[in-house]
Formats: C-alpha cells, structure tokens, sequence
C-alpha cells in the first residue's frame, strides 16, 4: 500500500465515520437514549451521551500535572553558567 493510499483510506474512515471512536459514540448514543427513557435521575436531569463514553486514552487527565513551562532565557544562561563552572 502506498502512502497515498493510505492517505486516502485515513480520510475515507474519517469522512464515513467508521473509526472507533465514532462506533464508541453511537453506541454512547443509544445507551443515552435508553437510559432517558426508562430509567430516571434523582435529580430529573436527561444523561447525556458522553457519560456513557469510554475515556480517551489521549486526553489530558484533571489529576495529572501540567506540563513544566519552557525554561526563559536567563534560566537557560544560568543552567549553562553552571554547568560551565562545574567543569573547570
């Protein structure tokens, strides 16, 4: 298979949405549907499809860190100086 094709094959799953993401979200959906019908909320509120979806592997996690920001350049200049001074 060339990357062409498999360009287009990566553009035709996703324009049909046949990946597995968009059967996760369909079967979201139903379960949803169902749910807002016979079964009830204490708090009268509908479900919604993305409480019956399965967690994206990919997303960032609320109790994860955030990511240490870029060192400035003073910090980087400081780094350098010590690292300089370490070696003589």
């Amino acid at each position: 298979m060339s990357a062409q094709e498999f360009g287009d094959w990566i553009v035709y799953l996703e324009a049909e949405h046949l990946t597995p993401r968009h059967g996760a979200l369909r079967h979201a959906q139903a379960l949803a549907s169902l749910s807002n019908g016979a079964l009830s909320r204490q708090d009268s509120a509908l479900w919604a499809a993305a409480q019956f979806m399965p967690p994206d592997p990919w997303s960032a996690r609320p109790d994860e860190e955030a990511e240490p920001a870029d060192p400035t350049p003073q910090e980087l200049a400081a780094q350098i100086a010590a690292i300089n001074a370490g070696m003589h």
